[in-house]
């Protein structure tokens, strides 16, 4: 097939160079994998990529945890080795890495991140219980505490006949609290409108303890009905605490031991219809929010966080500011604060003087010197043997005018009320305030900003979140402390569909989902950065073909179209392939990881990066133009088949980015240039250069868990004359370098 290209030269959008705009992000892993994950082998393959910004996301705000930043620190309750946790601001050794911690007084049935953990409200176990968030109290957040209800969904799965609920409160209880009942809408985030009070459901007068409340019968139009969803919402607390506790945070908010929810029969006897057990097999509970109390033995070993001087000195980021994510959700603001202070006396958010030399450049020193193994070492063994003093300080050279502090992550995945964030989140710009008065704060890092009809729980629309948040920020004069806004984006979350029919879509999800994002009140001078992108969010076999390396160059391209800032790409690490579906084994990753936690197989998804970051962007420093780019290559549906996008490069080349995203059609293309609205000659000179990534290079040979490339080769590079037409292959990328035509 043939298509015209069409280059809008009236409109160029200036961009960063590529040391701003397109990185990647590390996240926590379990255990003992960051000692080979970060071999100075794997981190010189992943620095090859080219994806200079670095994130640093968070999983313990994804899996209900609190974040021990520093190993070394203090508990409000030292005697017991519990209560709320402080990380100290110093450390004499290296922070190599950090743990979550799992909360004793957990709501959530279900996490974002693990997912192993479970809800202590239908638990079965009478030693254990939920409490809600003290921070969410009067005492921190200066207004009455109706104003932050606090709440527990329980999801029955499908509708049940429902009349009556046995509550086992612990302290402090809810004194003011109201039995509600749902069957669709909005259930979560503090949505009001589908929720109904049970006609005996209001209760003015709680008094704590086991409570059996007879709650009337649901009917409509005259004839009982069952319902799905069943909120405890609760307004006004108790204020006490058991006679143990000393921590004035012990009686803020409110506390339950189980929940029971059924049917009083005829006879009088109450028959539960909630399932209880210490597993997500339990009924369904979501709650508003989670006390962040915890003792060290709830240390989870499949929660280890890369520590702040392993990242800084790996030299993943290069002479970038590195994007930090800081707690909120599930821990208390005084942590978050205490992190910054650390990161600012060590160098990492102000220009100074850093206490560790880069490993890297010891060991790249210690290879040209011919000292053996040093590439098989790893950062953490490097910086334990320097931890005895023979470190010697070095200038930070690093881009101090992007500094940016993300806080929180996913607050809608974990269906938290907007209200309740803004509160927490304003409580934790504060204190970074006093710290850092200049340093950029934002968020909340969105599980998604697509929407798609009927989805109340992830593709929801976004703009009412946004505009409640924002309120709350308004409300405590704050929303300067709100300065850019950041969002994941994973299109697909069926993996087993047709991969070339979902790319089509893809472009157009973005572009609507940016416009909607920016209608809910995010202004055009604010920045917009994807913290995570990829495929999916689950593990499928397209994430290991080119079908990933064309949707993430579709993703991180368009999305500089779009105005974006950064982009960071999900899946930097070196990692093993897994299964959620059939027989459809994947993963995120850039490189496939052998046994020893070395790199066996560079897969489609580095090739791309370094398209983007090499060829189609100068990889030396300079400012890139961006030009509107369209094709007439179109599908059935009208979607475009094949997408470009058009840069002039600060070395004065110009180039052209293609993804053919027809798996079986290759097209010979034209140019065409618009100036005024009308077509005009060339302002190129011949083309240079052509790279291309297709199935001629890469193959994905499939063998569930063995699965591996059979082929696996570079991009192809060809050079074009001026008679030579410019062939694009099926289901391919390709870059052509331009130069400029002398004025």
């Amino acid at each position: 097939m043939t298509g015209i290209v069409t280059i809008d030269l009236d409109h160029p959008k200036a961009i960063l160079d590529a040391s701003q705009t397109l990185g990647a992000g590390i996240d926590g892993h379990k255990e003992g994998e960051g000692e080979t994950i970060f071999s100075l082998a794997n981190i010189r393959r992943m620095r090859s990529a080219g994806l200079k910004p670095l994130a640093y996301r968070l999983r313990t705000e994804l899996g209900v945890e609190a974040w021990h930043w520093n190993p070394q620190g203090t508990w409000s309750d030292p005697s017991h080795q519990q209560g709320y946790w402080l990380s100290s601001i110093h450390s004499k050794k290296p922070l190599l890495e950090s743990y979550g911690y799992r909360l004793p007084r957990r709501g959530d049935t279900l996490d974002e991140a693990n997912n192993d953990g479970y809800s202590r409200l239908d638990d079965g176990n009478s030693k254990t219980f939920w409490k809600s968030n003290p921070y969410l109290t009067s005492h921190y957040t200066g207004e009455p505490d109706r104003k932050h209800p606090q709440w527990v969904v329980l999801d029955f799965g499908k509708p049940v006949f429902i009349n009556a609920v046995r509550l086992h409160w612990r302290e402090p209880y809810a004194k003011k609290f109201r039995i509600q009942f749902a069957n669709e809408g909005a259930v979560y985030f503090g949505h009001h409108r589908p929720w109904h009070d049970f006609p005996q459901g209001k209760r003015e007068q709680g008094h704590g303890g086991e409570e059996l409340l007879s709650l009337g019968e649901v009917k409509k139009f005259g004839k009982r009905i069952p319902i799905r969803f069943l909120r405890v919402l609760m307004t006004e607390s108790s204020a006490t605490a058991p006679p143990s506790c000393h921590d004035p945070r012990d009686m803020m908010g409110y506390a339950i031991q189980e929940i029971e929810a059924g049917e009083i029969t005829r006879d009088g006897v109450f028959h539960d219809h909630v399932i209880h057990r210490p597993d997500n097999q339990q009924t369904l509970v979501y709650v508003s929010s989670t006390d962040p109390w915890h003792r060290a033995s709830d240390r989870d070993e499949k929660t280890e966080q890369p520590g702040f001087d392993l990242i800084v000195s790996s030299r993943l980021a290069e002479k970038n500011a590195i994007l930090w994510s800081l707690p909120v959700l599930y821990d208390t603001p005084e942590n978050s604060a205490a992190a910054v202070r650390f990161l600012q006396q060590r160098g990492y958010l102000s220009q100074g003087v850093s206490k560790l030399e880069p490993v890297l450049k010891v060991a790249e020193a210690d290879e040209g010197r011919g000292v053996g193994g040093a590439q098989k070492l790893s950062v953490q063994q490097l910086l334990d043997a320097s931890s005895t003093g023979a470190t010697k300080p070095f200038a930070a050279a690093v881009d101090f005018e992007n500094r940016f502090l993300e806080l929180g992550e996913e607050p809608d995945g974990q269906r938290i009320d907007p209200n309740d964030f803004g509160a927490l989140y304003c409580q934790t710009a504060r204190l970074i305030r006093k710290i850092d008065p200049s340093i950029s704060l934002g968020g909340p890092s969105f599980v998604t900003i697509d929407c798609q009809p009927n989805d109340t729980t992830y593709r929801f629309d976004h703009r009412s979140w946004l505009q409640r948040f924002f309120k709350q920020l308004r409300k405590k004069n704050q929303k300067k402390d709100f300065q850019f806004l950041t969002f994941e984006w994973y299109p697909f979350d069926d993996i087993c569909l047709d991969p070339a029919s979902l790319l089509t879509q893809e472009p157009l999800q973005l572009q609507q989902a940016v416009k909607r994002i920016r209608r809910g009140g995010v202004p055009p001078s604010m920045p917009l950065m994807i913290t995570e992108y990829g495929y999916s969010v689950f593990e499928g076999q397209p994430e290991v073909e080119l079908a990933a390396a064309l949707l993430n160059t579709d993703i991180s391209a368009q999305f500089l179209l779009l105005g974006g800032k950064t982009s960071y790409l999900y899946g930097y690490e070196p990692n093993s392939l897994a299964c959620l579906y059939g027989n459809s084994w994947g993963n995120l990753m850039m490189f496939l990881q052998n046994k020893r936690g070395g790199i066996k197989a560079s897969l489609p998804t580095y090739y791309a990066a370094r398209l983007l970051t090499q060829e189609w962007m100068a990889p030396l420093a300079g400012t890139h133009q961006i030009y509107p780019t369209v094709t007439n290559l179109k599908d059935k549906k009208g979607r475009s088949l094949v997408t470009a996008y058009t840069l002039q490069r600060p070395d004065h080349q110009w180039s052209l980015l293609i993804v053919n995203k027809s798996p079986d059609q290759a097209c010979c293309i034209q140019c065409h240039f618009l100036h005024a609205d009308r077509k005009v000659p060339s302002p190129w000179k011949s083309p240079r250069d052509l790279y291309s990534y297709s199935p001629v290079q890469y193959q994905w040979h499939v063998d569930g868990p063995h699965g591996h490339p059979s082929r696996n080769r570079e991009p192809a590079h060809s050079s074009l004359k001026e008679e030579d037409p410019i062939i694009i292959l099926p289901w391919s990328i390709t870059v052509i370098l331009f130069g400029q035509q002398a004025e």
